[in-house]
């Protein structure tokens, strides 16, 4: 998997929690959400490993 692919997996993540809270918020706001980023990188190596 190359860069640009686990960038594109990434941003999608992001996009889709931005989707769902809708726009015109205040950066603090999303800041105080419990984003958890190591659901994010274990998606990643599960794809990545099952390439």
């Amino acid at each position: 998997m190359t860069e640009n692919e686990i960038s594109y997996i990434v941003r999608k993540c992001v996009f889709n929690l931005y989707n769902q809270l809708g726009p015109g918020l205040l950066e603090s706001v999303y800041q105080k959400i419990n984003f958890n980023t190591s659901n994010i990188l274990d998606n990643i190596k599960r794809v990545v490993n099952n390439l």
